[in-house]
C-alpha cells in the first residue's frame, strides 16, 4: 500500500509518541517531530510503500533522540515468534494476517500464498484501498 495524504498526521503522530518514550526533554521531542516531518515531505511522493517511508522516517526520529531502537528490549521477544512465522510463511497455502500494519506491509509483496487479512479499517486510506469504511471489521482474501 503506498502513502496517502492522511498517512501523514499518523505517522508524524507515531513519531511524537516514540520520541515521548525515549526522552523527556520537549526540545528534543520537537527537533524529531520537525525533521521527521521535513523527511516525510521530502520522499511522500516516491513510488514505494508506505512502510518504506515509514522506517525512513521512525529511523530518523530513533538518530534524533539518540537511540538505535527505543524499542529494542521489546522486540528481542517479538523476533523470537517471528523467526517461527517466517518458517512457516515459506511452506503456507493460505497466511491469515491480523491487522492493519500486516495489510499496509504484504500487500507490497508478489509470490505470496493467498493471504486473509482479518482488520478493523482504522483510516481512509486502508478504507478506499480496500473499499470499505473507516471503523469496518473486515476480512479479505487477496491473492498475491
Amino acid at each position: 500500500m503506498r502513502l496517502a495524504p492522511e498517512c501523514r498526521a499518523c505517522l508524524l503522530s507515531r513519531v511524537v509518541a516514540e520520541a515521548e518514550y525515549a526522552s523527556s526533554d520537549a526540545e528534543t521531542v520537537a527537533l524529531a517531530l520537525r525533521r521527521c516531518t521535513e523527511l516525510y515531505d521530502s520522499r511522500a511522493d516516491e513510488p514505494v510503500g508506505a512502510s518504506v517511508i515509514a522506517g525512513a522516517v521512525h529511523r530518523c526520529c530513533y538518530a534524533v533522540i539518540g537511540s538505535a531502537d527505543p524499542y529494542a528490549d521489546l522486540k528481542v521477544q517479538d523476533n523470537a515468534v517471528a523467526a517461527g512465522v517466517a518458517e512457516a510463511m515459506r511452506d503456507a497455502t493460505l497466511i491469515i494476517a491480523k491487522g492493519l500494519a500486516n495489510y499496509e506491509s504484504l500487500t507490497e509483496y508478489a509470490g505470496l500464498p493467498p493471504v486473509a487479512y482479518l482488520m478493523t479499517v482504522k483510516c481512509e486510506p486502508v478504507a478506499r484501498h480496500v473499499g470499505a469504511k473507516k471503523g469496518d471489521l473486515i476480512a479479505v482474501l487477496r491473492q498475491q
